[in-house]
């Protein structure tokens, strides 16, 4: 996916975030309850998270867990410190590779865009499907001053 997204020069046109999205099974998902035949996912899906509307469900191979949490981490980290697109890319392709147990392809861009001249961004990266960070999970203490 990253030698096609750099290939087609869409780095700047997708938001960080987009490659931390991971499926989200919700209550009634046409997922749950197929037919063994069809690859079940039954046994990977644990109980309703009810509040996040949401089943947990886990990889049938580990590493891929492992990545979501490193990328969705690294995208985190990246939209906080308001990095550059291009960095961002680079180190998720990074992460990407080297879960997969290969080397990443050592990329040589001359020219990048500036910041003046960046795609369009939401202010607030985590929107639609994306999973909320830990960040904004944590809870708003109210304010107990009067």
């Amino acid at each position: 996916m990253f030698d096609i997204v750099e290939a087609h020069d869409l780095i700047d046109a997708i938001d960080p975030v987009q490659y931390a999205i991971r499926l989200l099974i919700p209550p009634g998902s046409a997922l749950l309850g197929q037919p063994e035949q069809l690859g079940s996912i039954e046994q990977f899906v644990g109980p309703l998270d009810q509040a996040g509307f949401q089943y947990h469900w886990t990889h049938p191979d580990p590493r891929m867990d492992g990545l979501h949490r490193d990328i969705s981490l690294a995208v985190e980290e990246a939209a906080k410190a308001a990095e550059d697109p291009f960095e961002t890319f680079d180190r998720l392709r990074a992460i990407t590779y080297r879960i997969a147990g290969r080397d990443a392809p050592i990329v040589q861009r001359s020219s990048r865009r500036s910041r003046q001249n960046r795609s369009p961004r939401m202010s607030e990266p985590w929107f639609c499907c994306a999973e909320p960070t830990r960040n904004q999970l944590v809870g708003l203490q109210p304010n107990c001053s009067h």
